[in-house]
């Protein structure tokens, strides 16, 4: 409960200052010909941020996306098995990401790579989203567990 609480307040606000920031910059623009300087910059990295906050919350409540074509054939037993196969995969798939992420912000951090208006480091934003991606993988460690024991429902995404 605590992470949820923490990472939605992370996205809410990040998702709060992307849209003050925008608005800002648009009446700056169009009506006193004066920009933000670094707004797309600083929304940009806020975006990329939310992304990655929200993929372990979206993940631990098994909110993804899901095509129901052939598992609402499937008795709920099987729709289990298959929820905690993906899962497993997904938890897999989510370390190895985090690790080349990992290594990209090593490598980023020793170019000195910054951004190029407001001249913001890059590795650091790297780090942050293989941790929030590993987080996402412990989300994923959860949620097969909780699928296999019984304690989630495999058809709790969103279907399509």
């Amino acid at each position: 409960r605590a992470m949820r609480a923490i990472l939605g307040s992370i996205a809410a606000l990040l998702i709060f200052v992307m849209m003050t920031i925008t608005v800002a910059d648009v009446f700056g623009r169009y009506l006193f010909n004066r920009p933000i300087p670094g707004a797309f910059e600083v929304t940009e990295i806020s975006l990329a941020i939310v992304i990655f906050v929200a993929l372990p919350l979206v993940t631990l409540e098994n909110g993804h996306i899901i095509v129901s074509l052939i598992t609402e054939q499937i008795s709920a037993r099987a729709q289990r098995i298959q929820g905690f196969i993906a899962a497993g995969i997904s938890t897999v798939v989510l370390v190895m990401i985090a690790w080349r992420l990992l290594r990209h912000g090593i490598q980023l951090t020793s170019y000195g790579d910054v951004t190029i208006f407001l001249r913001l480091p890059k590795g650091p934003l790297a780090f942050i989203m293989a941790a929030l991606t590993l987080l996402a993988a412990g989300a994923a460690a959860v949620l097969a567990v909780r699928l296999l024991t019984g304690r989630a429902d495999a058809s709790s995404g969103v279907q399509l």
